[in-house]
């Protein structure tokens, strides 16, 4: 005899794979349930339908860049404002615009901790920002941002790659954010590099640098 999903209690089935018992309560909980099924199935299919609509670049903005922007704050984790060193409630700051230059806009090398106060001023901060990589990293690694970075192709990722590789990069997040580590520069910078080439969204010359301190 099966047991009924909702009272747990044995119950005679008369129809074959009954998953609840006649009892009110649980013929109600059994509708509840299918009624749900079919609102996530209807959800999913409007997600699906959604997407299909996006073109590359707002699926990029909306399904990929938030998931890059918190391993930035996961890498980052303890560090203060990149641009100004207080502290506060962080976000991911750009070196380089997602507005002016979008095919840097997931390389993890232009992406650092950043305050909201910050990253909300206009030109982000720009010149603070700078001064805070070469405080923070070194004036050679400022200059592979500032120099090296701006010369990466400017052509964007297809759609499908960035469908497919969104599970990755989720998967990561999930891992590094369960080990709540605070690292130091030279790691920070190592796990840019680590993860940039993982993904593999960028030429190698513009995934890794090698930081000397």
């Amino acid at each position: 005899m099966p047991r009924c999903k909702h009272c747990k209690q044995k119950f005679e089935a008369k129809q074959f794979n009954r998953k609840y018992c006649y009892k009110d309560e649980c013929i109600q909980a059994a509708y509840e349930y299918a009624k749900k099924k079919l609102i996530d199935k209807a959800k999913k299919e409007k997600s699906r339908q959604n997407i299909d609509l996006m073109s590359k670049d707002k699926y990029r903005a909306t399904k990929i860049q938030p998931l890059i922007n918190k391993l930035v704050r996961i890498i980052d984790h303890n560090q203060k404002c990149i641009a100004t060193g207080n502290g506060g409630k962080m976000s991911a700051g750009h070196r380089h615009s997602v507005g002016s230059s979008r095919n840097l806009s997931l390389n993890l090398h232009n992406i650092h901790i950043q305050s909201y106060q910050s990253n909300s001023m206009q030109a982000g901060d720009h010149v603070k920002y700078r001064q805070g990589i070469i405080k923070t990293y070194s004036r050679e690694y400022a200059n592979f941002i500032d120099e090296v970075l701006t010369k990466c192709p400017s052509r964007l990722w297809d759609k499908q790659k960035l469908q497919e590789l969104r599970p990755i990069i989720q998967k990561k997040v999930n891992e590094l954010e369960k080990l709540s580590k605070q690292y130091t520069a030279k790691e920070r910078v190592e796990l840019r590099n680590e993860l940039n080439e993982y993904f593999g969204l960028y030429p190698k010359e513009f995934s890794i640098y090698t930081l000397n301190i």
